[in-house]
């Protein structure tokens, strides 16, 4: 299947690993691929995205890594009673430090392969599949981007609240062929 990646494309799922390892992850999930697609290789500039962009978008994953294992409905279900789940997770950290709030890492492992979560790897068979239903004959980042979109996670709500969705990721691609 890696056979018809571009460089770019491998270099993001190669990236993902690397930023699994650094985070202390235990595998490569889909925000690690996002990281990756959007820190490590063209794909801002391939969507018109600036630096800015790029870090509101990665504050704004991360700050959902944060309510990792709370719903929206939980946080409506708080805010009935008067919690501001915000309030408390920012006070948390203001009080105890950034992250404190963050799940238990595993000690990292040792440079190399990680396994891919169920999640990375329909992302990756999701890029395959976008590829060849636009009969592109190599899968591109734009490809690994469109796998990530087509599944509903809390890394698609981020990326839709930013202006980042199939319609502009077809876009980019659409640009790509004409040109």
């Amino acid at each position: 299947m890696f056979e018809r990646f571009t460089r770019a494309a491998r270099e993001a799922v190669v990236g993902a690993t690397e930023v699994a390892q650094e985070s202390g992850s235990g595998q490569v999930d889909e925000q690690h691929l996002l990281v990756a697609l959007l820190r490590r290789t063209g794909l801002p500039s391939v969507l018109g995205l600036d630096d800015p962009a790029v870090d509101q978008i990665l504050d704004a994953l991360q700050a959902t890594g944060r309510r990792a294992g709370l719903s929206d409905i939980d946080a409506e279900a708080l805010a009935s009673i008067g919690i501001d789940l915000d309030a408390v997770i920012s006070h948390v950290e203001r009080e105890l430090g950034e992250g404190a709030l963050d799940l238990p890492r595993r000690k990292p492992r040792r440079r190399g392969h990680l396994p891919l979560s169920g999640g990375a790897k329909a992302t990756l068979e999701g890029a395959v599949r976008q590829a060849a239903l636009r009969k592109d004959g190599e899968i591109r980042t734009e490809h690994l981007l469109l796998g990530l979109l087509m599944r509903r996670t809390p890394v698609t709500d981020t990326l839709a609240s930013h202006g980042i969705t199939v319609a502009t990721v077809y876009d980019a691609l659409d640009r790509r062929r004409s040109a």
